[in-house]
């Protein structure tokens, strides 16, 4: 009988237990959704900018884009020559006046610069997608699970995993840019449309099918239509001009370089009669594998089923929001490389305004409480699984270990980072450095840095067997190491093996 009162006394105090657990949950969730945005501020941080701190950031781009931080900084233009051969305005490679903008910060933030603005962008992006749910009145519910949606989208992780790229900056500011359409705030919508088409050259192109599908949104509003109308035919002209004249004038080639779609055409102009002519064609180029790669065969399939999972057929209930996505998907799924195919890098991060806005508007329509929290949930679920699915292995090969936030392989390399910056350090400000990719960014704030094996006047060479020798291969940079070693013009100042530093002979 004793032994049995115990059982039963046990047993009572394991449900009082889970019973307290689940009132604790239930006052503390609340608390924790609307505290989301600090959440993800140290979870996004503990990615981009802890991948900085151990070398995990390269010269494409966040190198580069520092350096002409510097150059901007200092009133000068940028010459390319962090990734480049030969010097050639950075502005005919990607038009991007963000740079310029951003550049004051690097007396505050210094190398970490464009990783700060990046998170900080993306973290108020997924405020003022709650704010615009909550003004086209879905309630306070729905809207933080908008903001949820926002935050948990796999396409904002694999861009903040990989450096810098002005088009996460411009996709944040779209949220921006429909509550000042909603508030019929004219003048500060514009504003927002003329930001965005600034940071890359096809944001404009982008914006011209925001505003169409933004005008199946708005039928009955004739005077937003007329502005929406008129921002479409800004976008395309701002387009043509930076795509057509501006870049390829700034260009050496005197063309724009960033047309990589052969499989349409040899030119922009054979690409859109290639799509009208061939529909179903073209259709079928949504699923099929046109690169040389058979490891890609899934890559396609994999986004669209992430894609799916975070609600993406709902949006058939509003196919304005399937407009807004159409050059998103066209330059992604039509592109020579399989990488721009996939949930990879920054290729994904423009979907996820729409989807956040676009999922939780539709979600608000059903009648019935219980099945709209339940949608609600799914997605939520769904955009959760892609998150996890994107830090497992998929279909092309990725370092993991940039986006996994809870390994502690994410947290440090191979070797001790903290001796190496200690090097790095030795090296003078003014000095001219001809480096590796993934130790460009932390020497990037300098007037001339050099993408190894470029040299030119370098006044050092910084290089590490430790890490990826790209451009070259491991057995030329043995090769550059052994002549460097030998070489009567250069003499090694470095005292630890884990880098290389060579000092040019006076």
């Amino acid at each position: 009988m004793p032994k049995f009162e115990n059982i039963k006394g046990l047993k009572g105090r394991i449900i009082a237990f889970l019973k307290s657990l689940i009132l604790a949950g239930r006052n503390i969730a609340p608390i924790l959704v609307r505290k989301a945005p600090w959440i993800f501020l140290v979870l996004y941080a503990s990615i981009s900018w802890v991948n900085h701190f151990v070398f995990r950031t390269y010269a494409l781009d966040l190198g580069a884009y520092t350096n002409a931080l510097w150059d901007y900084a200092h009133f000068q233009p940028n010459d390319s020559l962090a990734f480049k051969a030969e010097p050639e305005n950075l502005l005919s490679d990607h038009f991007d006046l963000y740079l310029p903008l951003f550049s004051p910060f690097i007396w505050i933030f210094g190398t970490y610069t464009l990783l700060v603005i990046q998170v900080s962008f993306v973290v108020w992006a997924g405020i003022m997608v709650k704010k615009l749910l909550s003004y086209r009145g879905l309630g306070e519910k729905m809207s933080l699970g908008g903001m949820w949606l926002f935050y948990l989208f796999f396409g904002i992780y694999s861009a903040i995993s990989f450096d810098y790229h002005s088009n996460v900056i411009a996709a944040c500011a779209l949220p921006a840019f429909l509550l000042a359409l909603h508030q019929k705030r004219m003048a500060l919508a514009w504003a927002w449309l003329l930001f965005i088409i600034v940071g890359k050259e096809n944001m404009s192109l982008w914006m011209i099918f925001v505003c169409f599908g933004l005008m199946v949104e708005f039928y009955r509003t004739k005077r937003t239509l007329l502005h929406l109308g008129l921002m479409s035919f800004t976008a395309a002209s701002a387009f043509v001009l930076i795509t057509g004249m501006i870049m390829p004038a700034l260009s050496k080639t005197g063309a724009y370089p960033h047309f990589h779609y052969t499989v349409l055409g040899k030119s922009s102009g054979e690409a859109l009669q290639f799509i009208f002519t061939h529909p179903l064609e073209t259709l079928s180029l949504f699923f099929a594998n046109h690169s040389n790669n058979p490891e890609a065969d899934c890559v396609k399939p994999e986004f669209i089923t992430l894609l799916c999972l975070a609600g993406l057929p709902l949006l058939l209930r509003r196919p304005g929001f399937l407009i807004m996505m159409v050059p998103l998907f066209f330059q992604k799924f039509f592109h020579n490389d399989p990488l721009k195919w996939g949930i990879y890098v920054q290729y994904a991060v423009e979907f996820a305004p729409i989807m956040a806005i676009g999922v939780s508007e539709v979600v608000a329509t059903l009648r019935k409480p219980a099945l709209k929290f339940s949608v609600l949930g799914l997605c939520l679920a769904g955009s959760a699984v892609g998150v996890v699915h994107l830090m497992q292995p998929t279909c092309l090969w990725e370092e993991k270990n940039r986006i996994r936030f809870y390994s502690e392989h994410h947290y440090k390399r191979h070797y001790p980072t903290a001796l190496v910056k200690e090097q790095l350090d030795r090296i003078p400000a003014e000095a001219i450095v001809s480096t590796q990719s993934p130790l460009q960014p932390y020497l990037s704030l300098r007037d001339k840095v050099y993408h190894f094996p470029v040299i030119n006047d370098a006044e050092y060479i910084v290089i590490s067997t430790y890490e990826s020798p790209w451009p070259v291969s491991p057995e030329e940079l043995r090769e550059w190491v052994r002549k460097l070693d030998h070489s009567p013009d250069w003499e090694k100042v470095a005292t630890q093996s884990w880098v290389r530093i060579y000092k040019r002979k006076k």
